[in-house]
């Protein structure tokens, strides 16, 4: 606490057999990267949690690592200090591979390129974001109409539709469930075309981070 950030980082460097001049530009560099190159003669004991969350990637960065473990970083921070750290994050994968923990799902959506979740110390799902969500998409079309009247239309459209098995309705929002999820949403579009009917959107529901969490720790 008594040290300054570059005193800090100096110290580490020298620990590390680092050369003092490679130290000085390394240092100098980091802290700018992380965004506390202003307080770089400010004693460390006056930091805030979120600067010494951003002074601890600088220096874990130091010897330029290939691996960078992170475990938990933006606990215990505010929204503008977890914000500021998974920017920094973002722009330290750029030269180098970070391994992120965290049971914050919002954070490893922003971030993450690959994502694997544990359960009992075994991976029990593994892949980009993008992968697992097309392995396990939900069976669903979200349609969503301006009004009350048109949604009663749109209703008269959809009700006897083969292919649908479950529809679930809220305000003017309709659910419509099928095994032929690609048909319904042309049978859908096509209707809404006859009946001159705009939708504000119409989406296929992607399984959120959270659901496929919960079904892969059962």
């Amino acid at each position: 606490g008594y040290m300054t950030p570059l005193e800090y980082l100096k110290l580490c460097g020298e620990i590390t057999n680092m050369k003092k001049d490679d130290i000085k530009k390394k240092s100098e560099e980091l802290l700018e990267l992380v965004g506390i190159s202003d307080y770089k003669k400010r004693k460390i004991s006056k930091f805030s949690r979120g600067m010494k969350q951003r002074l601890g990637i600088a220096q874990a960065l130091l010897n330029e690592p290939k691996l960078l473990i992170c475990d938990e970083p933006t606990s215990a921070l505010d929204p503008i200090g977890r914000k500021e750290i998974l920017d920094i994050l973002l722009k330290v994968k750029e030269r180098t591979t970070v391994i992120f923990s965290t049971h914050i799902l919002s954070d490893v959506e922003r971030i993450c390129d690959e994502i694997a979740i544990l359960r009992d110390g075994k991976i029990t799902l593994n892949g980009t974001l993008s992968q697992i969500k097309a392995e396990h998409m939900v069976d669903c079309l979200e349609i969503c109409m301006k009004n009350k009247e048109d949604f009663i239309q749109f209703l008269n459209i959809v009700r006897d539709n083969p292919n649908i098995y479950e529809m679930q309705k809220s305000e003017n929002t309709i659910y419509l469930h099928s095994n032929n999820i690609e048909k319904v949403q042309r049978d859908v579009m096509q209707g809404l075309i006859n009946q001159n009917l705009y939708p504000i959107y119409i989406k296929i529901q992607e399984p959120t981070l959270e659901r496929l969490f919960m079904e892969a720790i059962k």
